[in-house]
């Protein structure tokens, strides 16, 4: 069987060259039994000896000791970096390996970089600062502190914020008391949170700038739900030297959404990473869109069905009235906030938006004369029904949030029956998926309604 020795040597040859440890190679007329010896004192790893060495060269360490890898902890291909120190390093899980102890410049600036995360908290023993958690993790091999994260959600206007345990990675290229964390480690520990990004669409997150803190400096660029697993860029942040350690996020809309990109993300190609589609002349992205989401709320079957159906509205002055509604729908403010909460279940505050521009449309537009936006169908008045084609939304969808909007603004902020309450429960968010979401809100606000009535005088 082969030594872990060797094994680990054939790893580390290209990434550790004999000048970064504090040994000589062996020599080539080294007697045998000696060189033996000198393998057979196993001792446990240290992160200078992980820390050179990529993803799949940690997996040809673990796989030398593999009944030593806790059942606890997934081994596969996504499995990150940070995991591997983890188990290496936890004494508990008995790693060892032969390989002389790594010196030199490597040991040196990682033993320099923890001194210095240490001495910040440690210094000033007689009056400790609160910032400060001198948590030793794993032998020794990690330093973790209190990071106050204030998140500045601009897509609603809302800001919170949130603790969390942050590891120090290093202090590269920082000045006096500053300390550098990984970003993907704050998402992470952000979406635990009850602060935690959430609502529609992808988003974009970054920080002040440094020299110039009215500027946004971005960071990561994705769907909520992937903003923990996304690339980032820079992959590290950078925590200011302050009395109380913090950060702070500043979340916007991704521009990149567009009716055209969600088309083409449905559509079939043979090479799914750089999709080539090829559309017809004619073609009208934002009414192919509307189209699509349409069917999606509201048909029940896939049976086609006929052209000029009662219950569909056809003929081509229908057709060029809903290519008119549906241009009108994409320039009105508030339509891409809109248009990425299809098909997402949604906290309090974001559902409000999106009611409230639906109502808006329909009270602009029902029942008026289509003269007023199309001279091609002279006589003819706008329905629900075609509102709601125009929206992208069915029936009950329209009829949910005209009746939503009419109780925010009866019993919500500024209105006729303002309720406290009510108030609270807008603007609550929650961090669970359960007792979210628009049904739910509509049904709080009905049952207000119905216990509250609304006095005759008013």
């Amino acid at each position: 069987m082969e030594q872990p020795f060797e094994a680990f040597s054939k790893v580390c040859i290209s990434r550790i060259s004999p000048s970064a440890l504090n040994c000589s190679p062996f020599p080539s007329d080294l007697p045998h039994a000696k060189r033996s010896d000198a393998m057979n004192d196993a001792r446990p790893y240290q992160l200078a000896d992980l820390v050179p060495l990529s993803s799949k060269e940690l997996r040809a360490l673990v796989d030398l000791q593999p009944d030593r890898w806790p059942k606890t902890e997934r081994l596969n291909s996504k499995t990150v970096k940070k995991t591997y120190y983890d188990v290496l390093l936890d004494p508990r899980n008995s790693f060892t390996t032969n390989m002389p102890e790594v010196g030199g410049a490597l040991s040196d600036d990682l033993d320099q970089s923890l001194h210095d995360a240490q001495s910040t908290s440690t210094s000033h023993e007689s009056n400790p600062p609160t910032h400060g958690l001198p948590l030793t993790l794993l032998d020794g091999c990690f330093y973790k502190r209190t990071l106050q994260l204030y998140v500045v959600d601009n897509r609603i206007g809302s800001k919170s914020s949130a603790t969390i345990g942050a590891v120090v990675a290093d202090r590269i290229g920082c000045a006096p008391g500053e300390w550098r964390v990984e970003a993907r480690h704050v998402l992470e520990e952000l979406q635990k949170t009850i602060s935690q990004i959430s609502g529609p669409g992808p988003v974009k997150v970054g920080v002040p700038d440094i020299a110039f803190p009215e500027f946004t400096t971005y960071f990561v660029e994705a769907s909520v739900k992937k903003l923990t697993t996304a690339s980032t860029s820079p992959t590290h942040l950078v925590v200011p030297a302050n009395e109380q350690a913090s950060l702070t996020l500043r979340v916007e809309y991704s521009q990149r959404t567009t009716a055209l990109k969600l088309i083409c993300a449905d559509m079939p190609s043979d090479d799914d990473d750089a999709p080539q589609v090829q559309f017809p002349k004619d073609f009208v992205p934002l009414t192919a869109a509307r189209q699509r989401a349409h069917g999606s709320y509201t048909r029940r079957d896939c049976s086609p069905r006929p052209q000029n159906s009662p219950s569909q509205p056809g003929g081509p002055r229908n057709a060029e009235l809903l290519v008119a509604l549906t241009d009108l729908v994409a320039l009105r403010p508030g339509y891409q906030m809109f248009d990425e909460s299809r098909h997402t279940v949604l906290q309090n505050p974001d559902i409000v938006p999106i009611w409230k521009f639906i109502a808006a449309f329909l009270k602009d537009y029902c029942d008026k004369d289509i003269s007023e936006i199309s001279d091609r169908a002279p006589g003819k008045r706008i329905t629900k029904r075609l509102i709601c084609i125009a929206l992208g939304i069915g029936e009950t969808c329209l009829k949910q949030a005209e009746d939503g909007a009419r109780l925010v603004g009866l019993y919500g902020a500024g209105g006729k029956c303002e309720a406290a309450k009510v108030i609270e429960e807008l603007e609550a968010r929650r961090d669970a998926p359960t007792g979210i979401g628009k049904i739910r809100l509509l049904r709080f606000l009905r049952d207000w309604e119905a216990a509250h009535p609304i006095p005759k005088d008013i």
